[in-house]
């Protein structure tokens, strides 16, 4: 009973501590995820590799926590459905841009997997990785370059599918869209689709 209420406690601190690990406060992104990756190979088994920027400073909050949440879940999906043994994890700067790659040595994920409505933890990721984006999306920077260009054809594409998007509000009924992944010769069409309506409105 006591080992049974003792694991019970553990977990409820695992849990409480990934809502929102306390180094991220204290110590920064890099050394919040070099912790949660440690701990992560201490359970799991899995044999982790790190290379990580000390020296990477994430001053925004929602940020820095969105690119944590993608470290777990990206962990997570490893652990479950990879059938993996070794995991690397880096982070850099590239440019302007924070760079964070997540890889293993495990079977893989088709294109059709990554695309499925059920590939909640890759939906999970996706949406974590837009909130660190500007907050200009794609409706709102097409309706300002048509101020610039009234006749300017735009075409919207995103792993979820138009009705999904439709659905949120996030474009209007009628425009042009491409669910992703795509072939090229789909693309193609698409795009040959665009340039030939005459009547292309936002």
């Amino acid at each position: 009973m006591h080992a049974s209420i003792d694991e019970l406690t553990s977990r409820v601190q695992r849990i409480a501590a990934n809502l929102r690990p306390l180094l991220l406060d204290n110590v920064g992104l890099p050394a919040a995820i070099e912790w949660h990756v440690t701990e992560f190979s201490k359970r799991t088994g899995l044999e982790c590799f790190m290379m990580l920027n000390d020296d990477i400073a994430v001053n925004d909050r929602n940020t820095a926590t969105a690119i944590m949440r993608v470290v777990q879940e990206g962990l997570t999906n490893v652990a479950r459905h990879a059938r993996a043994t070794e995991i690397n994890i880096s982070l850099c700067r590239n440019g302007g841009e924070l760079l964070l790659e997540i890889s293993d040595n495990g079977c893989g994920i088709t294109p059709e997997q990554v695309a499925s409505q059920k590939a909640y933890g890759m939906m999970s990721m996706q949406e974590r990785a837009r909130m660190c984006l500007p907050e200009m999306g794609g409706l709102e920077l097409a309706q300002k370059l048509l101020e610039l260009c009234p006749r300017l054809k735009h075409l919207f594409m995103s792993g979820y599918p138009a009705g999904i998007i439709a659905s949120r509000g996030l474009i209007n009924e009628g425009l042009h869209f491409i669910h992703k992944p795509f072939s090229l010769l789909n693309f193609a069409v698409k795009v040959r689709e665009v340039l030939d309506d005459a009547e292309m409105v936002l």
